[in-house]
C-alpha cells in the first residue's frame, strides 16, 4: 500500500515502514505538510472500532497529542470506504521504558543516567497518566511497551487506540491488558469485554511502573513465596501478596535476595506503594497519578549527591550512599560518571596527606611524665590536747629526775659510773609511756595517708605507658601504609584488566542479549518477568546458582536457560589487540579513588581519635599528679601532727 486518504479526501503518501504488529503496520507519512506516523490495520475494523477512532480524533486536543500518539485523523484506503487506520504524532529518539529500568539494558541504552533521571521519568509518567485521567479517559492496557522515554526524560504514551475513551455521548472500552500490570480485581477474567476500565485500575499499573523504575526492574509481587508449590505472578497479584510491605511475611511472599527495601525511600513513598498494592487500594482507591507527581517531585528535591561518585544521587533521608553500598556488593546499578575515568593524582594526594601524617606522628608519642619528687612542706604539727600535754610533761620530768639522780651517783661513786648509766637507762625504759587515744588517732592518720600516697604514686607511675595510644597509632600506621600502596594497587588493577579483556568482551557480548527478546523453551512472559525481578536480564546474568535461587525454576528450566546462554557464547568472536575501554578504565579508577577517599577519611578519623586519647592521657596525668601532691602534703602534715605526741 502506497497511499491513503483522510475523510476530507486529502491523500497521504506512505513512506518507510516504521514498525509492524499483530493489528497492522505503522508508516512514516506526510499529512497537510506535517510529518506524522500512519497506522494501517491489516484487517477490516468492526463498526465500533471505527466509531472509536473517529471519536478520538474529534476529542483529541493539543496537549493529548503532545504526550501521546493520539489519533489526529482517521484514514481510508478507499473512497468511500470504512476506516482503515489513522494518523498520529510521530516520535523519534525514544526507547521503551523497560530499556531504562532494566539495569543491563540501561547500561546499553541509557549509560549516562543517574537515579534522579529515573525519579524524573517516573514523575513524568505519572503526569501523563494524570492528563489522560483529567480528560475523562483511562489507559486500560497499561504495560511496559506502550510507554516510551527520551534521553531527556520526556515521556510519550503509545497504542492509544486501545485506551478506554469516554466522550459526552459514548464510552469506548479497552478490551486488552497485560496481566503483570492488571490490578487484582481484574485478574483471572477470561475477557475484558463488558468491563469498564477506570483510573483506579490504571493507578495499579502506574504504581507497578514507578516501582520498576525505582527498584531496578523488580516487580512488586515477584518474591520468594512461603507457600507450598509455585506462586505465579498473576496469582500473587490476585491474592494481594505484595512482597515488599512490612506485612510481607503475613502475606507469605518475601522480598527477593539482595533487593532494595521500601525503607530506602522516604516513608511517604512506602505508604503510597502499600496503598497501591494491598486491599486498601482496591476498596478505597489507590494513590492517584497527581499524588505520585507530588511525591516524586518531593523525592527529586530531597536527593543528595554522593561525595565519592558524582553520578550517585540518593534519597536525602539516608545516612550514606545506597548505590556505593550496592557497588561494594558487586551489583552496580549506574555507570560511573567519567567516560575516561577520574584521574588520580597521587603526588597531590601525598602532599595533602603529609601534613596530616606529621600531626599523627606527633600525637602518637606518649606525653612525657616527670619523676615525682615530694616538695619540702613547711608544716607545723597540731598541738596536743591539754590533758595529753600534762601527761607528757610529767613523763618528761620523770626522765629528767632519773638522769639527774644517775648523774649525782656518778659524782658520789665515780668508779661505778657505768653501773649508774645502766641503772638510769633501765629506769627510763621502765617508765610507762602514756598512750592516749589522740596518739592512736594521729598514728592511724599517718598510716592511712601513707597508703593513699603510695597508691597515688603507683597510679601516677603507671601512666608512663598506655596501650590505647600505641594500639591506635599502630592501626593508623596500617591505614597510612595502605594509602602509600595505592599506586601499586592501581597498577595491579589495570594489569588485571588488560589480562581479562577477553573475559570482559564475552561478558559485554552476553550482556547485549536480553531474555526479554529471547525465545527460550518454557520461559514465557511471566517467567521472564520473574527473572528480571531476581536481577537476571541478560545472558550474562544466567548462571546455574543464580537460577537455582529463583522459586519455581527447576532443573528443566535451568537447563533451557543455560543452553540458551551457551548458544550465544558459541557466536562470540574475541577481538584481538584491543585495549580496555574508557568505561573499564573508569571503573578501575573509580574503585581506587573510592579506596583513597575511604582511607583518607579513616586517617582523619584516626588523627581525631589519637587526639582524644592523648587529651585523656594528659588529663589523667594532671589528675594523678594533683592527687599525688595532695596526698604528699597530707602525709607531711600527719607526720608533723604525730611528732607533737613524741616524748623521745
Amino acid at each position: 500500500m502506497s497511499a491513503a486518504f483522510d475523510e476530507l479526501g486529502n491523500q497521504l503518501k506512505l513512506g518507510k515502514k516504521l514498525g509492524e504488529g499483530g493489528e497492522g503496520a505503522v508508516f512514516d507519512a506526510m499529512h497537510n505538510g506535517e510529518n506524522v506516523a500512519a497506522k494501517i490495520y491489516s484487517q477490516a475494523l468492526p463498526p465500533e472500532r471505527q466509531a472509536k477512532l473517529r471519536a478520538m480524533a474529534q476529542v483529541g486536543d493539543t496537549y493529548l497529542k503532545q504526550i501521546a500518539a493520539w489519533p489526529i485523523s482517521v484514514l481510508l484506503t478507499n473512497r468511500p470506504g470504512p476506516v482503515a487506520g489513522f494518523t498520529m504524532p510521530k516520535f523519534s529518539g525514544y526507547e521503551p521504558v523497560h530499556q531504562l529500568y532494566g539495569v543491563a539494558s540501561r547500561r546499553q541504552t541509557f549509560p549516562k543516567v543517574d537515579f534522579s533521571f529515573l525519579v524524573g521519568t517516573a514523575r513524568n509518567i505519572a503526569a501523563a497518566f494524570d492528563a489522560i485521567h483529567a480528560h475523562g479517559h483511562a489507559i486500560g492496557d497499561v504495560n511496559e511497551n506502550n510507554i516510551i522515554v527520551s534521553h531527556q526524560g520526556t515521556v510519550k504514551l503509545l497504542d492509544c487506540d486501545s485506551f478506554h475513551v469516554n466522550t459526552s455521548t459514548a464510552s469506548f472500552p479497552c478490551t486488552v491488558g497485560v496481566p503483570h500490570y492488571t490490578p487484582p480485581e481484574l485478574q483471572g477474567l477470561g475477557s475484558f469485554h463488558g468491563v469498564t476500565r477506570t483510573a483506579n485500575h490504571d493507578n495499579f499499573g502506574l504504581a507497578v511502573l514507578i516501582f520498576q523504575l525505582l527498584f531496578m526492574a523488580r516487580h512488586p509481587f515477584s518474591g520468594v513465596p512461603k507457600i507450598a508449590g509455585d506462586l505465579p505472578l498473576e496469582r500473587a497479584i490476585r491474592e494481594f501478596r505484595f512482597a515488599y510491605g512490612a506485612d510481607r511475611l503475613a502475606r507469605l511472599n518475601d522480598m527477593p535476595p539482595r533487593a532494595l527495601g521500601l525503607d530506602y525511600l522516604p516513608p511517604a513513598m512506602g505508604d503510597l506503594f502499600w496503598r497501591a498494592f494491598t486491599e486498601a487500594g482496591a476498596k478505597y482507591g489507590r494513590p492517584k497519578a497527581k499524588e505520585w507527581v507530588a511525591a516524586l517531585d518531593s523525592l527529586l528535591q530531597s536527593l543528595r549527591s554522593c561525595s565519592t561518585e558524582p553520578r550517585h544521587k540518593y534519597p536525602g533521608q539516608l545516612n550514606s550512599c545506597v548505590w556505593c553500598e550496592r557497588d561494594k556488593l558487586g551489583t552496580p546499578y549506574f555507570t560511573p560518571a567519567s567516560a575516561t575515568g577520574p584521574s588520580i593524582n597521587f603526588q597531590a594526594m601525598g602532599a595533602n596527606i603529609s601534613a596530616l601524617w606529621s600531626q599523627i606522628q606527633a600525637l602518637s608519642a606518649l606525653p612525657p611524665l616527670p619523676v615525682f619528687t615530694p616538695q619540702p612542706f613547711n608544716v607545723t604539727g597540731r598541738p596536743a590536747p591539754a590533758s595529753v600535754s600534762k601527761g607528757l610533761a610529767k613523763t618528761r620530768l620523770t626522765y629528767v629526775a632519773i638522769c639527774f639522780f644517775a648523774f649525782l651517783m656518778s659524782l658520789a661513786v665515780p668508779k661505778l659510773w657505768p653501773l649508774w648509766l645502766v641503772v638510769g637507762s633501765v629506769a627510763i625504759h621502765g617508765v610507762k609511756l602514756p598512750t592516749p587515744i589522740e596518739f592512736i588517732t594521729r598514728k592511724s592518720v599517718v598510716d592511712s595517708t601513707k597508703r593513699a600516697y603510695e597508691q597515688a604514686l603507683s597510679i601516677y607511675e603507671n601512666l608512663r605507658t598506655d596501650r590505647r595510644l600505641s594500639d591506635k597509632a599502630r592501626e593508623v600506621g596500617q591505614i597510612k601504609a595502605q594509602l602509600d600502596g595505592l599506586p601499586q594497587v592501581l597498577a595491579q588493577e589495570l594489569k588485571q584488566l588488560q589480562a581479562s579483556l577477553v573475559a570482559r568482551q564475552l561478558h559485554d557480548f552476553l550482556d547485549r542479549h536480553f531474555i526479554r527478546a529471547a525465545r527460550i523453551a518454557g520461559v514465557g512472559e511471566q517467567r521472564k518477568q520473574t527473572l528480571v525481578s531476581f536481577g537476571i536480564e541478560s545472558a550474562a546474568d544466567v548462571t546455574e546458582s543464580a537460577i537455582a535461587a529463583i522459586p519455581g525454576f527447576g532443573a528443566g528450566l535451568t537447563a533451557n536457560l543455560l543452553a540458551w546462554r551457551r548458544r550465544i557464547e558459541q557466536r562470540f568472536v574475541p577481538v584481538a589487540g584491543t585495549s580496555p575501554t574508557p568505561q573499564d578504565i573508569s571503573a578501575v579508577n573509580s574503585k581506587v579513588a573510592s579506596m583513597r577517599t575511604r582511607l583518607e577519611q579513616q586517617l582523619k578519623d584516626g588523627a581525631i581519635k589519637l587526639q582524644e586519647i592523648r587529651n585523656d592521657i594528659v588529663a589523667r596525668q594532671n589528675s594523678a599528679r594533683s592527687a599525688l601532691e595532695t596526698t604528699s602534703h597530707a602525709l607531711a602534715q600527719a607526720e608533723a601532727d604525730l611528732a607533737v605526741m613524741q616524748v623521745r
